[in-house]
């Protein structure tokens, strides 16, 4: 699963049956993974083409749509502070909460105040035809049935994202693996391939849209194919999508270790379009702690991984994820983890210290570790996280990379990703006293030089003007 943690605010107006008069308004929320975030703007999406206007969150709506996240308890305690302050602004509006909390807490979701309707994981694709008439429901409906089967392969269709460049694009949904900390198969449901076909007409819409980066997403994207008839493999649809014409970038995202096979990295070796960035969860370097995970690879597994990924890749953006204060880690398991990871050929690190998560194996496991040490080795590897990143950015110090600017601050800067995934600010030239506008630079591969660290991303000069930018597009 992609445990990248993201929030961010997306908003849109429908009206499931097109009203006569001024156009309904929607706004929506976003926590989670890119998954969510792709469910997000296709629900949104549906909306729209019935009439509805996006407006921003902070803005007047008719209807609040908050798509949630439950992969730890904390991520249901930001779900609920999220929905009471989307309440407080729109106190009169139509509030549906959506996604994996409400999956998995249904009727604990419908016990804050002003929510009208809970949905759930499958119930997302139906929302237009279930929210019809825009009233305030004097008890909250809730609509959660079990969650997706090996047969429900429906792939929301969306027509592009706000603000931004690169395009998420959903290939799978569901997990089979059950590690013990993770709750998402039981409100995902059984690991599914989104039928091939549906998957390559929606990135032909979204490169046609004007997307240049396709960025693949899922539960378990390692999954893909392995369900179908005639069984597919994940690289066979990245050299399948690779074929379609305007790509410029293909990126995954979040993938488990055991699916990165020699047949993936010598398809990414091969061509320049795809991206040479993998971000892999080792969540522990103890084979104690990997066990009690339930995790499919153990120390050695992760090592011997490490050293074919350099040996295709060398130099790739790689990055990981880690769980710190599992139950029964000792001082010894954790030391295994910070030695591992100092030695890995790692450019960043996303670091949780263990949270409960009620329903899973790991909640009912003897010898938890107390939240202080939780934090406390948590920021020991977050230390070291900002000493690998700070070598991944000296050793980029000087290079030319292709940049697509795809955020613009107030300074005027515009922000965007390499291939390898380090996150460039570049400051827009100055032409005859007035900043080149923006507009013209985005969504454009750039060559850039990169000139200096800055911490959280690198600091960069554009080798070319915006009259030479039709050249790269």
């Amino acid at each position: 699963m992609d445990n990248e943690f993201h929030e961010s605010i997306s908003t849109e107006s429908a009206d499931p049956g097109k009203v006569a008069g001024p156009a309904p308004r929607i706004a929506a929320a976003t926590l989670g993974c890119k998954l969510n975030h792709y469910e997000t703007e296709a629900v949104v999406g549906q909306f729209q083409r019935l009439g509805w206007t996006r407006v921003a969150p902070a803005d007047e709506a008719d209807l609040l749509l908050v798509d949630t996240c439950t992969v730890t308890d904390r991520a249901d305690s930001k779900a609920r502070a999220l929905i009471r302050r989307m309440i407080h602004r729109n106190p009169e509006a139509v509030v549906v909460v959506m996604g994996c909390y409400s999956q998995a807490a249904a009727a604990e979701v419908a016990r804050i105040p002003g929510v009208d309707y809970v949905v759930g994981t499958r119930e997302k694709r139906d929302l237009p035809a279930l929210v019809n008439g825009l009233e305030k429901q004097p008890e909250p409906l809730i609509r959660v049935a079990r969650p997706g089967g090996a047969q429900d392969r429906e792939l929301l269709t969306l027509s592009g994202f706000e603000h931004q460049t690169r395009a998420w694009l959903k290939i799978q949904d569901g997990c089979d693996v059950f590690c013990s900390f993770c709750i998402i198969p039981f409100t995902r449901g059984r690991s599914r391939s989104m039928r091939p076909e549906d998957v390559l007409e929606q990135a032909r819409r979204l490169l046609e849209a004007g997307f240049r980066e396709l960025v693949l997403t899922g539960v378990h994207i390692g999954d893909f194919g392995r369900d179908l008839l005639p069984a597919r493999s994940l690289t066979w649809l990245c050299q399948n999508l690779l074929e379609l014409p305007g790509l410029l970038r293909l990126r995954l995202s979040s993938i488990e270790p055991w699916d990165v096979d020699d047949e993936l990295l010598r398809a990414m070796a091969a061509d320049p379009r795809f991206c040479p960035h993998l971000h892999t969860a080792l969540q522990s370097g103890s084979d104690a702690v990997l066990k009690a995970m339930q995790r499919r690879i153990d120390r050695r597994g992760l090592e011997e991984l490490f050293e074919r990924i350099q040996r295709h890749l060398p130099g790739a953006g790689l990055g990981t994820d880690l769980i710190t204060g599992f139950p029964g880690e000792t001082e010894a398991d954790f030391a295994q983890t910070h030695e591992l990871v100092a030695r890995l050929p790692l450019s960043y690190l996303h670091v949780f210290p263990y949270s409960v998560r009620a329903g899973t194996r790991a909640a009912g496991l003897p010898d938890p570790v107390p939240r202080e040490l939780r934090k406390e080795r948590s920021r020991r590897l977050l230390d070291l996280g900002q000493r690998l990143q700070a070598a991944a950015h000296a050793r980029a110090l000087g290079r030319v990379a292709e940049v697509l600017p795809e955020q613009r601050e107030q300074d005027g800067a515009l922000f965007g990703y390499t291939a390898d995934y380090l996150r460039v600010e570049i400051p827009l030239p100055v032409a005859d006293g007035a900043e080149s506008g923006a507009g013209d630079w985005v969504n454009r591969l750039l060559p850039v030089e990169l000139l200096e660290d800055r911490g959280e991303w690198l600091r960069g000069r554009a080798l070319a003007s915006p009259s030479d930018l039709a050249s790269l597009a």
